[in-house]
């Protein structure tokens, strides 16, 4: 009888370990494309309570399951207080109405949003989903959210489209289209926010910029997929990014601006590494992602100890 109780204990404990261990490798498999939620903390002195910002950033009009529920699952349970789109949120790649689902999913919510290069490069018709789903799309303007001011520029690509596609983004005639471009979208946002006595914060599609946004408390940026292909300790910000090449340096986490890239201000930059690769058909993202899950960022903003 002993014998037969520990001999099905010894099973018990046995099947344990091999679910034990299914789990642990179905989580860290390198082609893994669960979504994983990862946090990063900034802190002010300027700020009375901490601020909660889930970062949504290339998702390229990928599905995230029916409705966008996988996606709004992982925003909702992320305890959040308020969400910003980093850019690349539409790809005429993949069917817009994929981002119209989870921007739908999310409408309760609202948010802030910029323009990345394939926002430029999709269905131009489709911006008027931001608008649709109470987002507000800041392109060189700023705009204050309780005690913060939150300012968005365009990727710099707008100073590469023509007038006529300006024209069908923006819903107007080609005759009344004013080009405002990257630089000086810049300067106007980074102006106000040298005038403002408070906590101030940047979307900004491009990480590699980095010395544009000096003049902020936070920059929140994403394009550069996590580098795609990482490896623990070797390739930590991964192997490829575009805009900076080979072994880029910002393709994640958080980067401080006083290590000389940024001027040295006392403010940080923040890289999401993006949802693309999640379920995409296109001939980009058959390119796998390895050890470099999807990734929602949550951004949180504490009062200094």
């Amino acid at each position: 009888m002993g014998r037969k109780v520990r001999r099905a204990g010894a099973l018990v404990v046995a099947g344990a370990a091999m679910v034990a261990l299914v789990a642990a490798v179905a989580v860290t498999h390198p082609f893994n494309r669960d979504i994983e939620v990862t946090e990063q903390v900034v802190q002010s002195g300027v700020i009375s309570e901490p601020i909660r910002i889930a970062v949504i950033a290339d998702s390229h009009s990928e599905s995230f399951g029916p409705d966008a529920q996988n996606i709004a699952n992982a925003v909702v349970s992320a305890d959040f207080d308020l969400i910003v789109y980093a850019g690349d949120i539409f790809d005429s790649r993949e069917p817009e109405a994929h981002t119209h689902d989870m921007l739908a999913a999310l409408a309760d919510v609202g948010g802030f949003a910029i323009l990345g290069n394939h926002d430029f490069l999709g269905n131009a018709a489709a911006r008027a989903g931001f608008a649709a789903s109470n987002v507000d799309l800041l392109r060189g303007v700023c705009q204050r959210w309780n005690d913060v001011l939150i300012c968005g520029v365009d990727d710099p690509l707008v100073d590469a489209i023509s007038r006529r596609r300006l024209a069908e983004i923006e819903g107007i005639e080609f005759a009344d289209v004013t080009r405002i471009a990257y630089a000086e979208q810049i300067r106007a946002v980074s102006a106000e926010a040298a005038a403002f006595d408070g906590f101030t914060i940047l979307l900004a599609h491009r990480p590699d910029r980095i010395a544009d946004y000096a003049s902020f408390d936070l920059a929140i940026t994403g394009h550069a997929h996590g580098g795609q292909w990482r490896l623990p300790r070797l390739l930590p910000q991964g192997l490829y990014a575009p805009h900076q090449g080979l072994f880029p340096r910002y393709t994640s986490g958080m980067h401080y601006f006083n290590d000389g890239d940024g001027g040295g201000s006392g403010g940080a930059m923040v890289v999401s590494r993006g949802l693309a690769g999640y379920s995409g058909k296109t001939e980009i993202y058959n390119v796998p992602r390895i050890f470099n899950r999807p990734e929602l960022l949550v951004v949180t903003i504490a009062p200094a100890i």
